[in-house]
């Protein structure tokens, strides 16, 4: 015998404005499969028939057949699959940009000093979410003996739950005082 992990198959479409929260897990997340050492070396993940489902606005939780393997049993035929769904919004924030890595003495000034972010919030946190939720870095050790005219702009930190966030402008320009 022989412990697998389940993948589950889903072809999920979801109504405008929604979106799935994390990846579909399966619970269990594992069975035992029985068979044949010769065929159970050959067998490395055990997965559920494919799940269809239209105009998807509210989580699911779904008992599933697992795909037969020719040979094999199966602890359990079938599984739950779960799918977290929430509706999503977007919202426009300006974040000052933090410079890292910059040396003791000298003075950089970035052009702009924000860049404007916009990101896909579920709508149940997007109320919550402010300025202070993000950390927008550019590195210092970028600046290759100014051989780069502009710094890449990073996003370090971001409320959990967040999809995509875009930024406007994505680098910027710099200024060195020594």
């Amino acid at each position: 015998e022989k412990k697998l992990p389940v993948f589950p198959r889903t072809k999920i479409n979801l109504r405008a404005g929604y979106l799935i929260d994390y990846e579909v897990i399966s619970k269990p997340d594992c069975v035992i499969i029985r068979g044949p050492k010769i065929l159970l070396d050959s067998i490395y993940f055990a997965e559920t028939v494919t799940y269809y489902e239209e105009d998807v606005f509210k989580s699911i939780l779904k008992k599933v057949n697992l795909k037969p393997i020719k040979g094999v049993n199966f602890s359990k035929d079938r599984v739950d699959i779960e799918l977290s769904v929430s509706r999503y919004s977007e919202k426009e924030l300006n974040i000052p940009i933090e410079l890292i890595n910059q040396p003791i003495g000298i003075k950089v000034k970035l052009f702009p000093a924000w860049s404007k972010i916009r990101a896909t919030i579920p709508m149940k946190i997007i109320g919550n979410v402010g300025i202070s939720d993000f950390r927008l870095i550019a590195d210092y050790n970028k600046i290759l003996d100014g051989q780069t005219q502009k710094l890449e702009l990073y996003v370090q930190k971001k409320p959990a739950g967040v999809k995509q966030i875009i930024l406007e402008p994505k680098e910027v320009n710099y200024l060195i005082r020594k």
